[in-house]
Protein backbone atom coordinates (compact mmCIF):
# COMPACT_ATOMS: atom_id res chain seq x y z
CA UNK A 1 0.00 0.00 0.00
CA UNK A 2 2.78 2.32 0.29
CA UNK A 3 5.60 1.17 -1.79
CA UNK A 4 8.43 4.08 -1.93
CA UNK A 5 9.70 3.02 1.26
CA UNK A 6 10.43 -0.19 -0.55
CA UNK A 7 11.92 0.96 -3.73
CA UNK A 8 13.91 3.53 -1.90
CA UNK A 9 15.49 0.33 0.21
CA UNK A 10 15.57 -1.59 -2.71
CA UNK A 11 18.12 1.31 -4.72
CA UNK A 12 20.04 2.32 -1.43
CA UNK A 13 21.00 -1.55 -0.62
CA UNK A 14 20.78 -2.70 -4.14
CA UNK A 15 18.44 -5.39 -3.99
CA UNK A 16 17.49 -7.46 -6.47
CA UNK A 17 14.63 -9.77 -3.96
CA UNK A 18 12.37 -8.80 -1.78
CA UNK A 19 9.84 -10.53 0.60
CA UNK A 20 6.68 -8.93 1.78
CA UNK A 21 3.88 -10.69 4.02
CA UNK A 22 0.80 -11.41 1.25
CA UNK A 23 -2.31 -12.03 3.83
CA UNK A 24 -4.30 -14.86 2.89
CA UNK A 25 -7.94 -14.50 4.44
CA UNK A 26 -10.48 -16.89 3.84
CA UNK A 27 -8.14 -19.07 1.52
CA UNK A 28 -7.77 -16.18 -1.01
CA UNK A 29 -4.61 -13.68 -1.14
CA UNK A 30 -6.02 -10.59 0.07
CA UNK A 31 -6.14 -6.57 -2.07
CA UNK A 32 -5.06 -8.57 -4.72
CA UNK A 33 -5.73 -5.78 -7.39
CA UNK A 34 -2.91 -3.99 -5.05
CA UNK A 35 -0.13 -7.05 -5.44
CA UNK A 36 -1.11 -6.98 -8.90
CA UNK A 37 0.13 -3.48 -9.60
CA UNK A 38 2.71 -3.65 -6.86
CA UNK A 39 4.27 -7.12 -8.55
CA UNK A 40 4.28 -5.56 -11.88
CA UNK A 41 5.84 -2.31 -10.60
CA UNK A 42 8.53 -4.35 -9.15
CA UNK A 43 8.86 -6.05 -12.69
CA UNK A 44 9.55 -2.97 -14.22
CA UNK A 45 12.69 -2.49 -11.68
CA UNK A 46 13.45 -5.51 -12.15
CA UNK A 47 13.17 -6.76 -8.61
CA UNK A 48 12.05 -10.20 -7.31
CA UNK A 49 9.05 -10.36 -5.14
CA UNK A 50 8.49 -13.39 -2.56
CA UNK A 51 5.61 -14.26 -0.40
CA UNK A 52 6.83 -14.88 2.98
CA UNK A 53 4.73 -16.61 5.89
CA UNK A 54 5.45 -18.81 8.63
CA UNK A 55 4.66 -20.17 12.37
CA UNK A 56 6.45 -22.41 14.60
CA UNK A 57 3.26 -24.10 15.17
CA UNK A 58 2.91 -25.18 11.09
CA UNK A 59 4.75 -28.50 11.77
CA UNK A 60 1.52 -28.83 14.14
CA UNK A 61 -1.47 -31.50 12.59
CA UNK A 62 -3.58 -28.73 14.09
CA UNK A 63 -1.71 -25.73 11.84
CA UNK A 64 -1.75 -28.17 8.41
CA UNK A 65 -5.36 -26.96 7.32
CA UNK A 66 -4.72 -23.55 7.34
CA UNK A 67 -1.05 -23.76 5.59
CA UNK A 68 -2.40 -25.65 3.22
CA UNK A 69 -5.15 -23.12 2.25
CA UNK A 70 -2.20 -20.31 2.68
CA UNK A 71 -0.02 -22.52 0.34
CA UNK A 72 -3.28 -22.90 -2.13
CA UNK A 73 -4.06 -18.84 -2.43
CA UNK A 74 -0.43 -18.42 -3.27
CA UNK A 75 -0.12 -20.86 -6.04
CA UNK A 76 -3.90 -19.80 -7.53
CA UNK A 77 -3.19 -16.31 -7.61
CA UNK A 78 -0.02 -16.77 -9.90
CA UNK A 79 -2.10 -18.99 -12.01
CA UNK A 80 -4.42 -16.53 -12.63
CA UNK A 81 -2.05 -13.38 -12.94
CA UNK A 82 0.06 -12.27 -15.57
CA UNK A 83 3.58 -13.43 -16.14
CA UNK A 84 5.04 -9.52 -15.20
CA UNK A 85 2.46 -9.59 -11.67
CA UNK A 86 3.21 -13.00 -10.21
CA UNK A 87 4.88 -14.06 -7.35
CA UNK A 88 8.60 -15.30 -7.77
CA UNK A 89 8.01 -17.93 -4.79
CA UNK A 90 6.86 -18.46 -1.30
CA UNK A 91 9.26 -18.44 1.65
CA UNK A 92 8.54 -20.32 4.53
CA UNK A 93 10.39 -19.19 8.05
CA UNK A 94 9.21 -21.73 10.46
CA UNK A 95 11.47 -22.39 13.58
CA UNK A 96 10.09 -25.24 15.61
CA UNK A 97 12.89 -25.43 18.06
CA UNK A 98 10.96 -22.47 19.56
CA UNK A 99 8.08 -24.32 20.54
CA UNK A 100 7.73 -26.19 24.45
CA UNK A 101 9.74 -29.34 24.31
CA UNK A 102 11.49 -29.08 21.11
CA UNK A 103 14.66 -30.59 22.98
CA UNK A 104 12.69 -33.78 24.36
CA UNK A 105 13.05 -34.98 21.43
CA UNK A 106 14.69 -33.16 18.45
CA UNK A 107 14.22 -36.45 16.25
CA UNK A 108 10.29 -35.97 16.29
CA UNK A 109 10.28 -32.29 15.60
CA UNK A 110 12.73 -32.92 12.57
CA UNK A 111 11.02 -35.69 11.25
CA UNK A 112 8.09 -33.03 11.09
CA UNK A 113 9.76 -30.15 10.00
CA UNK A 114 10.53 -32.45 6.99
CA UNK A 115 6.52 -33.80 6.63
CA UNK A 116 5.92 -29.86 6.38
CA UNK A 117 8.23 -29.13 3.30
CA UNK A 118 6.90 -32.11 1.62
CA UNK A 119 3.13 -30.87 1.87
CA UNK A 120 4.28 -27.34 0.97
CA UNK A 121 6.29 -28.62 -1.93
CA UNK A 122 3.32 -30.39 -3.09
CA UNK A 123 0.79 -27.73 -2.33
CA UNK A 124 2.52 -25.38 -3.78
CA UNK A 125 2.76 -27.55 -7.41
CA UNK A 126 5.72 -27.47 -9.24
CA UNK A 127 5.65 -24.07 -11.11
CA UNK A 128 6.10 -22.18 -7.88
CA UNK A 129 9.31 -22.18 -6.03
CA UNK A 130 9.90 -22.45 -2.24
CA UNK A 131 12.29 -21.71 0.42
CA UNK A 132 12.96 -22.45 3.64
CA UNK A 133 14.44 -20.10 6.42
CA UNK A 134 16.49 -22.02 8.56
CA UNK A 135 19.11 -21.06 11.28
CA UNK A 136 22.55 -21.47 11.25
CA UNK A 137 23.24 -23.84 13.58
CA UNK A 138 21.15 -27.07 11.48
CA UNK A 139 23.90 -27.20 9.79
CA UNK A 140 26.29 -28.83 12.45
CA UNK A 141 23.64 -29.90 15.16
CA UNK A 142 23.98 -33.44 15.84
CA UNK A 143 20.18 -34.17 15.22
CA UNK A 144 19.91 -32.62 11.72
CA UNK A 145 23.55 -31.81 10.18
CA UNK A 146 24.08 -33.78 6.87
CA UNK A 147 20.84 -36.31 7.19
CA UNK A 148 18.67 -33.54 7.72
CA UNK A 149 20.11 -31.39 5.03
CA UNK A 150 20.32 -34.17 2.37
CA UNK A 151 16.26 -34.54 3.15
CA UNK A 152 16.17 -31.07 1.86
CA UNK A 153 16.87 -31.25 -1.65
CA UNK A 154 13.53 -31.77 -2.95
CA UNK A 155 13.27 -30.18 -6.63
CA UNK A 156 12.72 -26.50 -6.58
CA UNK A 157 13.35 -25.56 -2.70
CA UNK A 158 16.26 -23.74 -1.57
CA UNK A 159 17.52 -22.50 1.75
CA UNK A 160 18.15 -19.24 3.26
CA UNK A 161 20.30 -19.80 6.22
CA UNK A 162 20.19 -17.02 9.47
CA UNK A 163 23.59 -16.80 9.61
CA UNK A 164 23.96 -14.42 12.23
CA UNK A 165 27.06 -13.48 12.84
CA UNK A 166 29.02 -10.32 12.31
CA UNK A 167 32.86 -11.98 12.41
CA UNK A 168 33.95 -12.79 9.21
CA UNK A 169 35.41 -16.32 10.19
CA UNK A 170 32.29 -16.95 12.01
CA UNK A 171 30.20 -16.60 9.01
CA UNK A 172 32.13 -18.75 6.81
CA UNK A 173 32.18 -21.63 9.30
CA UNK A 174 28.81 -21.19 9.62
CA UNK A 175 28.00 -20.84 5.68
CA UNK A 176 30.23 -24.04 4.63
CA UNK A 177 27.87 -26.87 5.48
CA UNK A 178 24.75 -25.50 3.43
CA UNK A 179 27.34 -24.16 0.54
CA UNK A 180 28.02 -27.64 0.11
CA UNK A 181 24.68 -29.13 0.80
CA UNK A 182 23.87 -26.74 -2.56
CA UNK A 183 26.75 -27.97 -4.84
CA UNK A 184 26.00 -31.52 -4.02
CA UNK A 185 22.26 -30.97 -4.77
CA UNK A 186 22.92 -28.53 -7.60
CA UNK A 187 19.84 -26.26 -5.35
CA UNK A 188 20.57 -22.82 -4.23
CA UNK A 189 21.63 -21.16 -0.64
CA UNK A 190 20.94 -17.64 0.39
CA UNK A 191 23.57 -16.27 3.06
CA UNK A 192 21.01 -13.57 5.38
CA UNK A 193 22.94 -11.38 7.25
CA UNK A 194 20.85 -9.40 10.26
CA UNK A 195 20.78 -5.91 10.59
CA UNK A 196 17.83 -5.46 12.80
CA UNK A 197 18.46 -4.46 16.96
CA UNK A 198 19.63 -7.56 19.05
CA UNK A 199 19.24 -6.98 22.71
CA UNK A 200 22.65 -8.07 24.55
CA UNK A 201 22.46 -11.28 26.60
CA UNK A 202 23.80 -12.30 30.27
CA UNK A 203 25.20 -15.68 30.73
CA UNK A 204 25.82 -17.57 33.63
CA UNK A 205 27.91 -20.49 34.28
CA UNK A 206 27.68 -23.44 36.69
CA UNK A 207 29.97 -25.34 38.12
CA UNK A 208 29.42 -29.45 39.04
CA UNK A 209 28.14 -29.06 43.07
CA UNK A 210 28.39 -31.07 45.59
CA UNK A 211 25.15 -31.69 47.62
CA UNK A 212 24.38 -27.87 47.39
CA UNK A 213 24.02 -25.50 44.51
CA UNK A 214 21.32 -23.00 42.87
CA UNK A 215 21.16 -25.30 39.41
CA UNK A 216 19.26 -28.88 40.11
CA UNK A 217 18.36 -31.45 37.07
CA UNK A 218 15.95 -33.13 38.64
CA UNK A 219 13.89 -36.25 37.41
CA UNK A 220 10.11 -35.47 35.96
CA UNK A 221 8.97 -38.58 34.58
CA UNK A 222 10.76 -40.31 31.77
CA UNK A 223 12.94 -36.73 31.50
CA UNK A 224 15.37 -34.43 33.37
CA UNK A 225 14.38 -30.78 33.80
CA UNK A 226 16.51 -28.28 34.98
CA UNK A 227 15.47 -25.82 38.02
CA UNK A 228 17.21 -22.58 38.97
CA UNK A 229 16.76 -21.80 42.62
CA UNK A 230 16.87 -17.97 43.89
CA UNK A 231 19.74 -19.34 46.24
CA UNK A 232 21.78 -22.90 47.07
CA UNK A 233 19.68 -25.43 47.95
CA UNK A 234 20.52 -29.00 48.78
CA UNK A 235 19.04 -32.33 49.62
CA UNK A 236 17.06 -33.03 46.64
CA UNK A 237 16.88 -35.99 44.41
CA UNK A 238 18.95 -35.29 41.43
CA UNK A 239 22.25 -33.73 40.65
CA UNK A 240 23.50 -29.94 41.32
CA UNK A 241 25.43 -26.92 39.84
CA UNK A 242 26.48 -24.45 41.96
CA UNK A 243 26.56 -20.75 40.20
CA UNK A 244 30.30 -19.44 38.98
CA UNK A 245 30.02 -16.66 37.28
CA UNK A 246 27.97 -14.40 34.66
CA UNK A 247 28.95 -12.71 31.32
CA UNK A 248 27.11 -10.01 29.57
CA UNK A 249 26.96 -11.17 25.57
CA UNK A 250 26.68 -7.82 23.30
CA UNK A 251 24.12 -8.38 20.50
CA UNK A 252 27.16 -7.14 17.97
CA UNK A 253 28.28 -10.47 17.73
CA UNK A 254 24.98 -11.40 15.87
CA UNK A 255 23.65 -8.47 13.98
CA UNK A 256 25.19 -5.30 12.29
CA UNK A 257 22.73 -3.17 14.11
CA UNK A 258 23.88 0.42 14.09
CA UNK A 259 27.22 -0.65 11.93
CA UNK A 260 25.48 -0.77 8.97
CA UNK A 261 29.37 0.40 7.23
CA UNK A 262 30.45 -2.82 8.57
CA UNK A 263 27.73 -4.37 7.12
CA UNK A 264 28.92 -3.32 3.65
CA UNK A 265 32.49 -4.06 4.25
CA UNK A 266 31.78 -7.74 5.22
CA UNK A 267 29.72 -8.25 2.25
CA UNK A 268 32.29 -7.04 -0.37
CA UNK A 269 34.20 -9.30 1.69
CA UNK A 270 32.91 -12.74 1.84
CA UNK A 271 30.63 -12.34 -1.28
CA UNK A 272 33.52 -13.54 -3.80
CA UNK A 273 34.58 -16.35 -0.81
CA UNK A 274 31.23 -17.64 -1.12
CA UNK A 275 30.43 -17.58 -4.89
CA UNK A 276 33.24 -19.98 -5.64
CA UNK A 277 30.19 -22.57 -4.62
CA UNK A 278 28.13 -22.60 -7.49
CA UNK A 279 24.63 -22.92 -5.65
CA UNK A 280 25.32 -19.48 -3.52
CA UNK A 281 22.77 -16.79 -4.84
CA UNK A 282 23.58 -14.00 -2.67
CA UNK A 283 22.80 -12.10 0.38
CA UNK A 284 19.80 -11.25 2.34
CA UNK A 285 19.55 -8.12 4.77
CA UNK A 286 17.07 -9.73 7.70
CA UNK A 287 16.01 -6.41 10.21
CA UNK A 288 16.14 -3.74 7.03
CA UNK A 289 12.67 -2.47 7.85
CA UNK A 290 13.38 -2.48 11.43
CA UNK A 291 16.42 0.21 10.94
CA UNK A 292 15.64 3.71 10.36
Amino acid sequence: HAPDKIWTWARTHRLNTIMITVPVPQAQVADAEVLRRFLTEATRRNIAVWAVAGDPRDVLPDSEAPLRARLTAYRNYNRTATADARLAGVQLDIEPYLLPGYRLNPDAWRDAYLATVRLAREQLGSTVALDMVVPVWWGTDGHLGTRWLDAMAAPNVSLTVMNYRTEDAALMRGAAPFLDWATRHDRHVTMALELGPIPDETRWSFIRGQGNGELWALPVGKHMALVLFDQGVSGLSGSTWRYQRSQDFSGKHISFAGAPDKLDRTVEQLVPAWSAWPGFRGVAIHGLDATP
